[in-house]
């Protein structure tokens, strides 16, 4: 949850009142995209309006060509 509590710790330091919805969804996508690539990819599909399978597989493959890091989640095959 530690993210989470960054991500809204950002909000309250730039916006006083309201903020917009598409600051939010791309705060969102940008922890997703340093953390888990699987929650973003799904998140990005949805957030973007992904159109066609072409968007969503070029997604993907500049997930690939990221280095790689060790991810939060378990490995479940070995």
């Amino acid at each position: 949850s530690s993210d989470l509590e960054e991500i809204m710790h950002e909000l309250q330091m730039e916006f006083r009142r309201e903020v917009p919805s598409h600051v939010i969804g791309a705060k969102v996508m940008a922890a997703l995209h340093e953390t888990d690539e699987v929650a973003y990819v799904r998140y990005a599909s949805v957030y973007r309006h992904f159109q066609d399978i072409g968007e969503f597989i070029h997604e993907i493959q500049k997930l690939e060509k990221r280095p790689k890091k060790a991810s939060g989640q378990p490995e479940l095959f070995k």
